[in-house]
């Protein structure tokens, strides 16, 4: 998610209608893709399957492969939005590079998820920090295919747009600041405990990552685990910044510095019920708009 440049509500309602008249299979040009492209796809995911996720990956998000049908070869983008349809009630939708945060929510809120369709080159197999096909298929598709964490981000999504309603425009690049931050460090970064209490990554920026699934359970890595208080722990999420590159991306090239764990997805769904009721008294503080 890139918190930059938001639109208004009604602009990014003219850009999403746009953007959701595209026909996938079109913009796929799914005869296009290379032999290179194949082997891509096909190393990645095998690189994953086999050597990153296995021990790593949190259970549900494993299930959701299976639930996607994701396998060795290039999918069908309208495939896996029409397997996500009946699963969910999500559809995917074409974009080239970065959306604008509103436009971007405003969407998750309509149960629509922005896609890509290029892949990143073979030199590229391990890391590459621009999102790709990879990244947002068998990274944010495998997981919204949980309806509840679908509805988790549905959630984040909303609590933007019912604040922006209420907030002047000059503190709307703020608000998507904060959102952006909890965004990232839990459905992009995030790790979680299982039932059996062992730490396990559900964060689709990661888990998109052979290398950065291996390295974020190292013993050397640096976790922060959050606090049961949901307030607490929401507020610790969105006071931290970060940086970003030109691109929009995390300046800690190569993976995250830190990665924050919550207690199970029991937790993570009250921080997300919490998060409104913490940025709308964030900005009241902050003299920015007024609680409400």
């Amino acid at each position: 998610m890139d918190n930059r440049n938001p639109l208004t509500y009604e602009a990014a309602e003219i850009q999403l209608a746009e953007l959701l008249a595209q026909d996938l299979d079109q913009r796929q040009n799914y005869d296009h893709y290379s032999t290179d492209d194949m082997y891509t796809w096909s190393t990645v995911f095998s690189n994953l399957f086999h050597r990153a996720w296995p021990n790593r990956a949190h259970p549900e998000f494993l299930d959701g492969v299976d639930r996607l049908r994701l396998m060795y070869h290039i999918p069908k983008v309208s495939a896996v939005s029409n397997r996500l349809q009946e699963l969910v009630g999500c559809r995917l939708y074409f974009v080239e590079g970065h959306t604008d945060p509103t436009t971007y929510l405003l969407s998750i809120a309509r149960n629509y998820f922005p896609v890509t369709v290029w892949l990143r080159k073979p030199i590229q197999i391990g890391y590459i920090e621009e999102p790709d096909m990879v990244h947002e298929v068998l990274g944010h598709a495998v997981m919204l295919s949980n309806k509840l964490y679908f509805e988790h981000h549905r959630r984040i999504a909303q609590v933007f747009l019912d604040i922006m309603k209420q907030a002047p425009m000059s503190t709307v690049e703020l608000l998507a600041e904060w959102v952006a931050r909890f965004y990232w460090r839990t459905i992009e970064f995030g790790l979680t405990r299982d039932d059996s209490g062992r730490v396990r990554v559900y964060g689709v920026g990661i888990l998109s990552s052979a290398e950065e699934t291996i390295r974020s359970l190292e013993p050397g890595a640096s976790h922060v685990y959050l606090p049961d208080d949901p307030h607490l722990a929401c507020r610790m999420l969105i006071d931290e910044s970060y940086e970003l590159d030109e691109s929009g991306n995390y300046t800690g090239k190569g993976g995250m510095r830190t990665y924050y764990v919550v207690n199970g997805f029991h937790h993570f769904h009250t921080m997300v019920n919490a998060l409104k009721d913490v940025i709308t008294k964030k900005l009241a503080q902050e003299k920015l708009v007024p609680i409400g």
